[in-house]
């Protein structure tokens, strides 16, 4: 059963969370997790229902989270060394920062506040 508040009072947005709740019903092992620190493709991730830290690594190459982003990953209690994240959920914020490449660098999303 998901808690919905609890997950409201991390930080989650009610957009996600719907979000979140459809993709659940597919598949009732994902678990929500927020990016905490991102280093060459590889993520540290809270699961906020486990209290609990993991490394992850996207299934996929054509989406990379980055920290503050929102992604769910398929837990299966095994203590393995990198969980694949399979999802990224939308962003409802961004902060980026002009690269030298033809896109801007993405910092850090799904904040409200930020100081300087």
């Amino acid at each position: 059963m998901l808690n919905a508040e609890m997950y409201l009072n991390w930080g989650v947005h009610s957009s996600q969370l719907a979000y979140f709740n459809a993709l659940l019903e597919e598949n009732e092992k994902l678990q929500i997790g927020r990016v905490v620190f991102s280093s060459h493709e590889q993520y540290r991730i809270f699961l906020p229902a486990l209290a609990k830290e993991v490394w992850g690594k996207m299934r996929s190459r054509d989406v990379f989270p980055a920290v503050g982003d929102w992604v769910l990953i398929e837990w299966d209690f095994a203590d393995h060394q990198f969980h694949p994240v399979d999802f990224v959920l939308p962003r409802i914020t961004e902060m980026k920062r002009a690269a030298s490449s033809h896109k801007d660098e993405v910092m850090l999303v799904n904040v409200n506040h930020v100081g300087l």
